[in-house]
Parts: C-alpha cells; sequence; structure tokens
C-alpha cells in the first residue's frame, strides 16, 4: 500500500483517515504494547485492501485485532465502514457508539475506553508526512484541509498552477490526486511535494545555540526572496510560520503552506473547522494546532479583513520568532485566542535577542510589528533592507575565506 504516487482511490480516501489522532499508518505489535496500557485502550491501523485493523487491550496483556471494512452506504450514498452489523458514515462516529455501546467477543462484552492518539499534529493546512515510493524518490504528502477542496474545480485549477511554479526556495509542488466521496461531501485531495528534511520548529528544538548575525540573514533572504516570488504569480502567504519553513539537506529554507488568492478560504484559514458533530465524540479540531492565532495581526482576529499592512506584520513576526529559535510563542501570556480578545487583543512590547540582527533590521521589524497598521512599512522597503544586509554578508564571507 502507498507504494507509487498518485495513489490509488481506495488509498487516497484510506490516506486522508490520517487526520484522526488514533488512526496509525502502519502499526507493530511491540508499538500497541508500548501504547496500549489499559484495558480499554485502542488505536486503528489503516491496514490492508478495504480493512482497517481495530487493535484493542483485552483482559490482562492480551491485545485482539478487529476488522473494520471500508464499505458503500446506500443512504446518504458515500464510503463508509462497517463493524459487526453495524454500519457508519464517518470513524469518528464507529468508535464514539462503541465508547458508549458493547460489543461481543468470545462470549465476552468488549467496549471502547481510550483511544491512544499520535504523537504528532495537523497543521492548518492539512496532514501531512514523508513517505518513500518504490522508485526510491521520498515525497512530502499531505491530505489537503476539506476548506480548500470544497469547491474541486478551483482546488483544481490553483494545484495546476502551482505545479509550474519553480523557484529555488518555494517547496514544489509535484502532482496530486482526487478522490470523491459522494453525498456531496468535499473531495479528498492528497498533494505530494518536493521532499525536506525538517521545519524550522523542530530544527531550533535540536539547535538551541545562537547562530552568527549572517545565518538569520541569509534565511531571511531566503524567505522574503520566496515570498516575493510567490506574490508576483498571485499566490497568498499568510500562513506563514516555522512550520511553514522547511529546511533542505543543506540548511536552505523552502517554503510551504502557501495558497492562491483566488480561493477565500485562505482567508480564515487560522479558524478550527469542525467536520463533525459534538455527537461523533471526535472532532477534526481535536488533533488540528489550535496555535494558529498567534501567527495572525491583532486586526484580523477582531473581523478586520486581511491587507498588505496584515501580511507585513505576519512576516515580520516569523523573523523574530526565527531570531528567538522559536522558544517563546507569540502571546505567550494568553493561553487561547478568546483569553487575547477579552483583553482587549492588545500585543505586548516585542523585543529582539541583542547581536541576533543588525539594528537597522530589527528596528525595521518593530516597525512592522506595531499595532497600528496604517503606519507599517510596505513589502518592497523589507526587500530593500534585507538585500543590503545580504550583499554585505556575502562580501564578509566572502573576504573570511582568506
Amino acid at each position: 500500500m502507498f507504494d507509487s504516487f498518485p495513489f490509488s482511490k481506495l488509498e487516497t480516501f484510506k490516506f486522508s483517515l490520517l487526520i484522526h489522532p488514533f488512526v496509525y499508518k502502519k502499526i507493530t505489535k511491540d508499538d500497541c504494547e508500548k501504547l496500549l496500557t489499559t484495558k480499554g485502550d485502542f488505536v486503528v491501523d489503516l491496514g490492508d485492501s478495504d480493512e482497517l485493523y481495530l487493535y484493542i487491550r483485552c483482559n490482562g496483556s492480551t491485545i485482539n485485532l478487529f476488522k473494520i471494512k471500508l464499505c458503500v452506504l446506500e443512504n446518504p450514498h458515500r464510503i463508509g465502514f462497517s463493524f459487526g452489523d453495524k454500519e457508519f458514515t464517518s470513524l469518528p462516529s464507529l468508535t464514539a457508539h462503541f465508547l458508549k455501546h458493547r460489543f461481543h467477543f468470545n462470549d465476552d462484552k468488549m467496549r471502547l475506553k481510550s483511544a491512544i492518539y499520535r504523537n504528532s499534529l495537523i497543521g492548518s493546512f492539512g496532514y501531512g508526512t514523508v513517505m518513500r515510493f518504490n522508485d526510491g524518490q521520498k515525497s512530502f504528502v499531505r491530505s489537503l484541509n476539506s476548506r480548500f477542496t470544497t469547491n474541486l474545480s478551483l482546488c483544481s485549477k490553483i494545484l495546476e498552477e502551482l505545479i509550474l511554479l519553480k523557484h529555488e526556495y518555494i517547496c514544489e509542488v509535484r502532482d496530486y490526486d482526487i478522490c470523491e466521496r459522494g453525498d456531496k461531501l468535499p473531495a479528498i485531495v492528497v498533494v505530494r511535494h518536493e521532499c525536506c528534511l525538517q521545519n524550522l520548529q523542530e530544527f531550533f528544538s535540536t539547535n538551541t545555540e545562537i547562530f552568527p548575525a549572517h545565518q538569520y540573514i541569509f534565511w531571511f533572504y531566503q524567505i522574503a526572496t520566496a515570498v516575493s516570488f510567490l506574490r508576483e504569480h498571485g499566490i497568498t502567504c499568510k500562513m506563514l510560520s516555522l512550520q511553514s519553513c522547511l529546511l533542505d539537506h543543506q540548511n536552505k529554507i523552502k517554503l510551504t503552506d502557501f495558497w492562491s488568492e483566488l480561493d477565500e478560504s485562505v482567508n480564515f484559514w487560522w479558524l478550527p473547522k469542525k467536520l463533525f458533530t459534538i455527537d461523533s465524540g471526535f472532532s477534526e479540531e481535536v488533533f488540528e494546532r489550535k496555535d494558529s492565532w498567534r501567527n495572525v495581526p491583532p486586526e484580523v482576529l477582531v473581523g478586520h479583513p486581511w491587507t498588505e499592512q496584515s501580511f507585513m506584520w505576519t512576516y515580520a513576526l516569523l523573523f523574530h520568532q526565527i531570531l528567538i529559535h522559536g522558544k517563546r510563542p507569540n502571546r505567550v501570556r494568553y493561553s487561547s485566542l478568546i483569553d487575547f480578545l477579552n483583553a482587549g487583543a492588545k500585543d505586548d512590547v516585542i523585543s529582539f535577542p541583542k547581536e541576533s540582527a543588525p539594528t537597522t533590521l530589527t528596528n525595521f521589524l518593530i516597525e512592522c510589528l506595531q499595532s497600528d497598521s496604517d503606519n507599517r512599512p510596505l513589502f518592497t522597503e523589507s526587500l530593500n533592507i534585507i538585500n543590503l544586509h545580504y550583499s554585505r554578508c556575502k562580501i564578509v564571507n566572502f573576504f573570511n575565506r582568506f
């Protein structure tokens, strides 16, 4: 399964199930022994063919495997899930049912108690993971958030345009696959990207030392160059974060998480979107990053539209997070968006580490992060400043070789 891309329709559907935190792509018996510690603990594995595997710890040391069949439901007409003598429209509704009701096994009655979640989060753009295919190539493969696939014709058009974009500092879109689910549900769209090693957040978790100033300047230049290229092609970069900055084997940035301005859904990317009702027991929000609002300008959070000045705030905040290695999330004093709004949606004054970057640059970033959006500088000004410091760093590095 998942040996080549594009996936089969069945593989595309099964890959999309990884949006649920209790679903694993391939789990071993040893993994189950470690994860399932208490009677009723369970996980779901993608299994083989048209089956999923439900692993549940039963009595004592016993872990049993049950099969969940994929099926085509008649009413509503869509792909569903069959377990025992019951059919369900979604995997969360199946698990929610057996959290409340028992099922029979070897003359015993069993009930699910606790789903064991994977130790990872879904970004606002959708679930993604690195995969190796039979041709030996690695790719980053992502199932798009359903908010971007509701209008399938627009989504396909945007992806076709993104495939044509080639740039040294963007994570290129290679191809994509579509699986329509029926019953007027948003289609499943799986996208294959160029493969990178890790994102900046992951990199900083193991590289805590402060780097020479030129390293930050080089990263800023790579981001600014990529953003400039994308903006020229009508591609918005509202989802900028440490997670959207991928690194290649040379630690050069490859920007990802960008989308066309033709799709208004991108204006609300930071809002959690529930895929299932509360009655189902789980929602997309459960496993989605809940801190995306920290990277959104204050005026947007209170209802104002995105503007050029709003972009400059997000752009500058990314540079600030790079300089502090993501050690302190923005608005760290507030545990949630509601807390921030209740406090008047006023950001704290942001400071920069000394000697991490030239003062002229950090002062410029402070201007970009001011609460009065009308007084924020323009993107072209940032390009001028970053290009100036980048040229200086290249000259210094050249002479340092001798």
